[in-house]
This record gives structure tokens, sequence and C-alpha cells, in this order.
């Protein structure tokens, strides 16, 4: 037996580990209860087929799959595993991918491995971490420490393309980063500062690989949080961030301006003429009562504003939003609202400055058991003034769009049967304002959805009806899509095996405002499912899908689409 069969056991147990799969802290205050060791989790196979008549195949006509999803578990100390085995990729090159685990005892937290930290929106959001770290909280102290690389260094010359994956890499440093966190208080008043540092090791690629526009830089923040609840009515949040960027540490340009708070850090980061400072400030100021509650949120981000413990947020903008609710009848119906509005172009050197109103209103009622409703409208508008330079007519953007949407649903519930009728409208409106653009962008939209279901209780039966309606409105054509829908399930053998067959028919109809090309067509889309569940350890299932589409026009190629897939799932 070759070494890759010794091993394919191994590494179906132990398999890839998923980013997504980190673990929780885990608690380990109750060890000498905990068995020593076990296993749990779920094994499992399917194939899926494929075939289709009339257009060309999506996907290939069989395909299989191993998957599993194990938990062990050492004193309590649990350590979830994910792997995925296909057709497609039979290898595992690194089976330990990305692994972490915050256990706990106590006060006392521990992150090991590959983390992802959100502290502060505006330093550590979130972006993950190979590293190590802790987080005490003795009291109402908080004490928090990470270190660890942000980044793999990627060298320019490496560039690959995976022609399955159509993935290109990035030519990158080794990026670092340190953070701390210190705070005092309660759930209802405290306050927080962190400190977050990162920098990218020029060090760390070939110097006879560098490309000029790679620059290896270095980024402090230093943020302040607080939450505070004024005698019991009041709420008062505040988050303030400084940061400090520098695009390029090797600069021999000095730097002699002034960076506010974060100097007091001088020592311990390089400032040079490519060294900027920014902030970020958010705070809500509200007032919670039985009847009335009103929330004053305001956020400004400086142009620029970075920070290399997140991947991405919006910068430039400022936002005022003022946020009033009401609740009466013993809290069955409510309205709330919201006004707010936004600007870019903070420090007036773009062309042109953005202005946009957000307004909106919602309305909910749950008068009894049997009904209930909500009934929201928002209104957004969007316009440009003037910036460095006047604005071009010609490209000002000037549009408001409006939305309105109300869902209603009826529910009787008995001990044999239950009914349950839901009717949903959404109408959706842009104007453009702007005559040289309006042909290209104004519309008007609305959807209907009516569904009815009846469940029956000794029977194990249940059915739906439903129809949808949409109509999209442009200068130039319209669209309508509509079609009923159809679903029984059955449950037998005691609720061991359980049937489903359901069957959609939408009808779009395109006409253009000259009348010609108008194109019609249909779509039908029918599925089977079963799935035998003969103990709590087996489950097995088989689905089918269907998909037929015709036409009454000469451009469009009517096809039938047919998939399946066949199952088997071991809990343990």
């Amino acid at each position: 037996m070759s070494v890759r069969m010794q091993i394919l056991p191994v590494v179906l147990f132990l398999a890839v580990l998923r980013p997504e799969g980190s673990l929780q802290g885990q608690n380990i205050a109750g060890l000498k209860e905990e068995k020593p060791f076990s296993i749990s989790g779920t094994l499992g196979g399917s194939m899926m087929f494929y075939d289709v008549s009339g257009r060309p195949a999506s996907r290939k006509p069989f395909v299989w799959m191993l998957t599993g999803s194990p938990t062990v578990s050492v004193y309590g100390i649990r350590f979830p595993f994910s792997f995925v085995m296909s057709k497609e990729q039979r290898d595992f090159r690194q089976p330990f991918n990305k692994f972490g685990v915050s256990p706990y005892y106590k006060w006392v937290k521990l992150h090991l491995g590959y983390r992802n930290i959100n502290w502060s929106p505006y330093s550590m959001a979130g972006h993950t971490i190979f590293g190590a770290g802790a987080e005490l909280t003795p009291g109402r102290f908080q004490f928090g420490f990470l270190y660890g690389r942000l980044l793999k260094a990627i060298e320019p010359d490496a560039l690959t393309y995976d022609l399955n994956q159509s993935f290109v890499s990035t030519p990158a440093y080794e990026r670092k980063a340190l953070a701390a966190k210190f705070g005092y208080g309660t759930e209802k008043n405290n306050a927080a500062l962190i400190f977050m540092k990162g920098w990218d090791d020029p060090g760390s690629l070939r110097s006879d690989s560098l490309r000029s526009d790679l620059l290896p830089a270095e980024n402090v923040i230093l943020t302040f949080l607080t939450h505070q609840q004024i005698w019991s009515h009041f709420n008062f949040d505040l988050q303030l961030s400084q940061s400090l960027y520098t695009n390029d540490i090797n600069s021999g340009v000095p730097d002699s301006a002034s960076h506010g708070l974060v100097d007091i850090f001088s020592g311990i980061y390089t400032g040079n003429a490519t060294t900027y400072t920014s902030n970020a400030l958010e705070t809500t100021f509200g007032y919670s009562g039985q009847q009335l509650s009103v929330n004053i949120r305001f956020k400004q981000i400086d142009p620029g504003y970075r920070s290399m413990g997140a991947y991405f947020f919006q910068n430039d903008i400022r936002n005022i939003t003022f946020e009033p609710a009401l609740h009466f009848g013993k809290q069955k119906y409510n309205v709330s609202g919201s006004i707010g509005f936004q600007r870019d172009n903070l420090q007036n050197d773009l062309p042109s400055t953005t202005h946009r109103t957000i307004g909106s209103l919602s309305f909910t009622a749950s008068p009894s058991q049997v009904y209930n409703a909500n009934i929201t409208w928002s209104n957004y508008d969007m316009g440009q003034s003037r910036g460095s330079t006047p604005v071009d007519s010609l490209y000002e953007i000037s549009q408001t769009t409006q939305n309105l949407a109300v869902n209603q649903n009826l529910n009787f519930t008995g001990t044999s049967f239950s009914h349950l009728v839901m009717l949903t409208y959404n109408f959706q409106r842009l104007k453009d304002k702007n005559e040289n653009t309006a042909d290209m962008n104004s519309y008007n939209s609305s959807t209907l959805m009516a569904n009815y279901m009846i469940s029956v209780m000794d029977a194990g039966l249940a059915l739906s009806l439903g129809y949808n309606y949409t109509l999209f409105n442009l200068q130039t054509s319209e669209n309508r899509i509509s079609g009923p829908s159809f679903s029984v399930t059955k449950s037998l053998l005691k609720k061991k095996l359980s049937l489903m067959m359901a069957d959609h028919y939408f009808r779009n109809a395109l006409t253009f405002s000259n009348g010609t090309n108008d194109r019609i067509s249909g779509i039908n889309r029918i599925s089977f499912s079963g799935t035998l569940k003969p103990s709590k350890h087996h489950r097995f299932y088989v689905r089918i899908y269907i998909n037929q589409a015709k036409a009454k026009t000469s451009n469009f190629n009517p096809f039938t689409e047919r998939k399946g897939d066949i199952g088997y799932v071991y809990s343990f």
C-alpha cells in the first residue's frame, strides 16, 4: 500500500480546516467532570447527476463528494474540524490550513492560531490573524493582548493563475500586528482604550524582485470607546479612533507634522513625509421609554482613514441620523421612523460633493395571535453640488428612490389543522432628475406575492399554493414575470420518511416601447425529494430537479435541464 493511501484515512479525519470553522471560547472550569476524550459530528457522501438538452451544459454530468464535520472534545474543550473530498480534488496538501482555538477558564481566555478578533470597527475589526493573545476580565477590569501575522509574504514574481479557481495571487509583504486593550466598568457603564500597531516587513521579500508600486507600510491606531447608561432611560455611546498611516516606511524624507494623540507613541512608529493622520468618530445619544424612544446618531470618517486590522469600510463620509419610535396598545402597535443626512468630500478637494437624504417610516401591528402586519416606506434622495470644480450637468447625479413594502399574515392554528395566509406587496421607484440620464436609469417595479399553506397534523400532510407577479418598467421596455407555485409534503412510517413534490411556473413577457421584438418565454421547475431517517444516526436522501424552458419567439432556444443527487449522512 502506498504512503498516500496509508495517510488518506487520517487526512479524511483531520481534513481541511475552513476559516469559518474557527472555535468559540471554551470553558475549562469543569475539567474534572468532563470526559477525557470524545468525538461527535457527521460524515456523509453524495453523488450528483446533471443533464441538459437545448443549450450548453453548465456543469459536469457526474460528481461525487465526501464531506465531514467531526468535533473532537478533550476534557470539554471542543475542536471542530471539517473536510470536503470530491472528484475534482482528491489530495490534501495542507490539512492544517487554518486552525484556531479560544479556551477560557473563569475570567482568563486565550486566543491561539487563526483568530478573528473584533475589538472595534475602526481598529481590530475582524481581520484574520495568525498568532496568540489573551483576554482577562477580573471583576470590572478588562485586559487584552494580541500579537500575530495578518498577511503572508507573496513574491511579485510568484504570480500564479489557476484555471480551475480563476485566482490570481497579489504580491505583498508579510504584515504583522500588535494590539492591546484596557477597559473598566460594568455592562451599563464602561470605557475602554485600544492600541493597535500593524507593519509590513521589508525583509520578507527578495530585494531583487521588488516592484516600485509595492511599498512597505505601517499603521498605528488609538481608539477610545465607552457606553454610559444615564439614570434608567438615557444612553450614550462613543467610539473615537485616530489612525496614523505611513505609506512607505523606507521614505527618507523626514516628517515635521503633528499627529495629535498618536504622537504619544512617537517612539514606536516610523514617521516620514508619507505619514498622514485621520480620525473616525461615531456616537449615539438615546432615550428609551415605555411608549417613546429616540436615538440621535452621528458618524464621521475622515478621507483616507485606514486600518490594517480591518478589511474594508467606507471613508470620507459624514452621517447624521434621527430615529424616533412610538409604542402603544401594550406594545401591539409600533411606529418608528428615521431621517438621515449624509455627505462626502469633507475636505472639499473632490470635483463634486454628493449629498444623500434617507427617510423611512415603519408600522407594525399584532392585534391578535391570528393577524399581524408590517408596512415600511423609505425615501432615498441623492444629489451633487459643486466641489473643487463646477458639476457637469451631463453627468450630474440627481436621483430619488422610493420603496413601499406591505406584509400581512393570517394564521389559524388548531389541534388538527393549521392555515396560514400570506400577502406581500413591494413597490420601488427610481426617478432620475437629470434629463440626460433619465432614460437609462429611471424605473418602476411592483411585486405581489400571495401564499396559502394548510397542514393536516394527524395525516402528516402539508400543502402550499402561491402566485407571484412582478412588473418592471423602464423608459424603453416593460417586463412582466408571473406564475403559480404548488408543493405537497407527506410524512410516512411514523415520520421516518418524508416525501415532497413542488412545481413552480414563471412566464416572462418583455415588451419594448417601440412595439417590436417582443419576447415571451416560460420556465417550469419541477422538484421531487425524499428523506429516510431510520434511526437518529442514519439519514438517506434523494432529490430530483427538472427545468423546462419554452419560448414563443425565434431568438430564444428552449431547453430541458435535469439535476439530481443521492446522499447519505451518518451522525455520531
